[in-house]
């Protein structure tokens, strides 16, 4: 049996929040960014991300899942896309989707548990990666969704370049160099959407690899997000170095699967949608900040801690790095409720 409590708070500092809640038994990736020293299996929250669209451009997702508030999940294939993502099943999902929603705006693994959840899907069923050109094509549609909704935004990456020669991937294969070239029209279409007011997160990578001095052309603006271990360490798979703005929980994350089941994943695919649900938050209390001042607000919000590297000459260094962690709670505590969820919901 899953329990979702509240706990009621008077929030005097920001006044678009009014109360403080509390995720009993909540999964350790939500536990670990809400600014306690350690993990008791609470997660404490001011904000839902409500009044903010989130778009994920992924491979789709199962929308039935209990996880989900049909209300405020959206999937979309517009009709600039390829024939065959056109003519695929909008529901067909390989779970990667699914999961990374679920981290970002699900009711019970995510985030920002009342953001509006929007699903560009770039994947037919029958693909288990994505198409580089797909990418700005899809970006460049949420960017005229955003002009018109009027409504801030967040835009999650949970993808990156991998070994072929036209796809990009998110299950972590080595980066080439003349790869990563040509994902620079993907940066292009996202400094567009950062001119035009959206947050945008990417996933780090999961290769192991210093990669920054490689991914020229990062919009200055954006934030990558690396994975982090349940002690705050970094994860063996993810990418690291100056470019990485944060590091969030990235292994055995639990979120919704591809039936209606909920699952373990790892990989910064997961970590990526914890800093995008994060900048959401930001934006549901401050709607009108630019992209520079989410990632600045993040980053004074963030935990330093240090990951110790060892260098080509063997000496162990110790390198400060920025834990995301969710904005602060201003005002002071109430009453402890039950908060009911959906029987399906309930396992």
């Amino acid at each position: 049996m899953r329990t979702f409590y509240l706990l009621l708070a008077i929030c005097d500092l920001q006044p678009n929040l009014a109360i403080t809640q509390i995720q009993e038994h909540s999964p350790w990736h939500l536990d670990r960014v809400d600014r306690k020293s350690e993990l008791d299996g609470r997660y404490f929250f001011n904000a839902t991300g409500k009044g903010v669209n989130m778009w994920i451009v992924d491979s789709g997702l199962n929308i039935d899942h209990p996880e989900f508030d049909r209300s405020r999940t959206f999937l979309h294939r517009p009709d600039s896309f390829r024939e065959e993502i056109k003519s695929a099943a909008i529901e067909c999902d390989d779970a990667h989707g699914t999961h990374v929603a679920g981290v970002a705006g699900g009711i019970i693994s995510g985030i920002a548990k009342e953001v509006n959840l929007h699903m560009v899907k770039i994947q037919d069923c029958s693909e288990t990666d994505f198409k580089v050109a797909d990418i700005p094509i899809a970006i460049d549609w949420i960017i005229s969704e955003h002009l018109k909704r009027g409504q801030p935004s967040v835009l999650n990456l949970s993808l990156g370049p991998s070994s072929g020669p036209n796809f990009v991937t998110a299950t972590g294969r080595r980066i080439r160099k003349n790869i990563i070239s040509r994902f620079g029209v993907v940066y292009e279409a996202a400094q567009r959407a950062i001119d035009a007011g959206i947050v945008v997160v990417q996933a780090a990578g999961n290769e192991s690899e210093n990669q920054c001095s490689d991914r020229q052309g990062i919009p200055q603006d954006m934030i990558l997000c690396g994975a982090s271990t349940r002690d705050e360490k970094l994860a063996s798979f993810s990418n690291f170095g100056p470019c990485v703005t944060f590091y969030a929980p990235g292994v055995h994350v639990e979120a919704p699967g591809k039936s209606s089941e909920f699952v373990q994943k790892s990989g910064t695919s997961q970590a990526s949608p914890i800093c995008a649900g994060i900048a959401a938050q930001h934006l549901q209390t401050r709607p009108s900040l630019s992209p520079k001042q989410v990632k600045a607000l993040m980053k004074s919000s963030a935990k330093q801690t240090f990951f110790r590297f060892q260098t080509k000459a063997g000496k162990l260094v110790d390198l400060p790095v920025l834990q995301v962690q969710r904005p602060p709670v201003g005002g002071s505590f109430g009453t402890l409720i039950d908060l009911p969820l959906s029987p399906a919901a309930r396992q």
